[in-house]
């Protein structure tokens, strides 16, 4: 069975959130020894390389930098597991973990305390993002 997609989320819609990303990024984080934004597979990759030309920060391979700051972005976060593996897997000293979207109610906790996210969601609904082609599944 098909998800019911609840809400569009338009072109216009990532570009706002982008921008208020790289200015909460900008307050919270010291970018001096970032070395590179990456972002997670294929809800991620856009909003990464949006974020790194806002912040002028390279996007790259995570697996060439293991001595400085990477920051990771994903499109939105559920329940926060696939940023727990990350930070698991993670051989760089810190990972600065950053999402367009966050559903708390179903967010872990550790992962809610360390993320950086420009719109809450608040209800289930499901989001349609414009690079996603045909009907989610």
């Amino acid at each position: 069975m098909k998800n019911k997609i609840n809400r569009e989320i338009f072109w216009y819609e990532i570009e706002m959130n982008v921008k208020l990303l790289a200015q909460k990024i900008k307050q919270e984080v010291d970018l001096k020894n970032v070395a590179a934004i990456v972002g997670e597979e294929r809800g991620g990759l856009i909003p990464a390389v949006m974020l790194s030309h806002y912040l002028n920060i390279p996007y790259g391979s995570e697996l060439f930098y293991t001595k400085d700051k990477i920051i990771i972005v994903d499109d939105i976060v559920d329940t926060g597991t696939t940023f727990k593996g990350a930070s698991d897997e993670a051989t760089w000293p810190e990972l600065i973990i950053c999402s367009l979207y966050l559903r708390e109610h179903t967010c872990s906790q550790e992962v809610k305390d360390r993320l950086i996210f420009a719109e809450k969601i608040e209800n289930d609904d499901w989001l349609k993002f414009p690079w996603e082609i045909g009907e989610n599944k």
